[in-house]
């Protein structure tokens, strides 16, 4: 069992490895995670989400946690592979590996009975969702609710990963497939995901390669952006936005270029 000792132990580790990579890049151990969420938000404000200072906030916070988190092994994943004489520093992963893990999964098994929306705030919490590992470890469950939930506008997400450190299995219910609500169904696959198959690297467990590639980071910064603003952005570049506010749609005129026969249509005066 992971004890408050062993996270001491941790974090720790966590304050000397900042502050070797503080060191390298010149600059202070308080800015190494600032810089990392700085570009983070700087890419999601490009891809067109419009961000205010109270969303840069949430943003700042999580993705400090998650800088930090990026440095292990995590206790868990430690205490994971104690029985395993082979490859153990291999198969173990950080906190926030963890988080991917996690976001990976639920984004390639999406629950058949939710919504975008519903899909959408799942990932952006299981993201993130014990990366409060460092400053609370006994609440850091209720601490990721805490500043994402005024964003958040579905309950399964809040039921589910704000409360998981009081989720336990229910090993007849899995056994028969049977479950009293698409709720319970959701909190017995996140728990034997949490608990169990991502406390170690997912890659080096799997039979065929690329099976469980986790995706980055920067994979799921337009879900982020949805989240916060509840806006849908397109990816367009300028380029492309340029030539088609002056032009009519491709579908007018397909293939071939008939673009100024579409022009004069659109002068010429009606037929009575």
């Amino acid at each position: 069992m992971q004890s408050i000792e062993m996270n001491a132990d941790w974090k720790a580790l966590i304050d000397k490895g900042i502050a070797l990579r503080a060191k390298k890049e010149g600059l202070s151990a308080e800015e190494m995670p600032q810089r990392y969420a700085d570009e983070q938000i700087k890419e999601i404000e490009r891809l067109g989400y419009v961000l205010d200072k109270d969303m840069k906030n949430t943003l700042v916070q999580a993705l400090t946690r998650f800088f930090i988190c990026d440095i292990g092994p995590a206790t868990f994943s430690i205490l994971a592979v104690l029985g395993d004489d082979k490859q153990k520093a291999n198969k173990m992963i950080t906190v926030s590996h963890h988080c991917l893990q996690m976001a990976t999964h639920f984004l390639r098994h999406p629950p058949s009975f939710m919504n975008v929306r519903e899909l959408d705030e799942l990932v952006t919490l299981a993201l993130f969702h014990d990366v409060y590992y460092y400053d609370d470890y006994l609440h850091h469950d209720a601490r990721v609710l805490d500043i994402f939930g005024k964003y958040l506008k579905t309950d399964y997400a809040k039921q589910v990963i704000g409360d998981h450190l009081n989720i336990t299995p229910d090993r007849e219910a899995v056994r028969k497939g049977q479950f009293k609500s698409n709720l319970d169904m959701l909190k017995q696959e996140w728990v034997q995901m949490d608990w169990y198959l991502t406390m170690v690297n997912l890659q080096k467990e799997s039979p065929k390669p690329g099976l469980n590639t986790v995706l980055p980071l920067e994979f799921f910064h337009h879900m982020l952006g949805r989240v916060l603003t509840n806006n849908f952005v397109l990816p367009m570049s300028s380029k492309v936005l340029d030539e088609t506010m002056s032009a009519p749609p491709a579908w007018v005129y397909g293939d071939n270029d008939k673009s100024g026969d579409v022009a004069a249509a659109a002068a010429a005066p009606a037929e009575d």
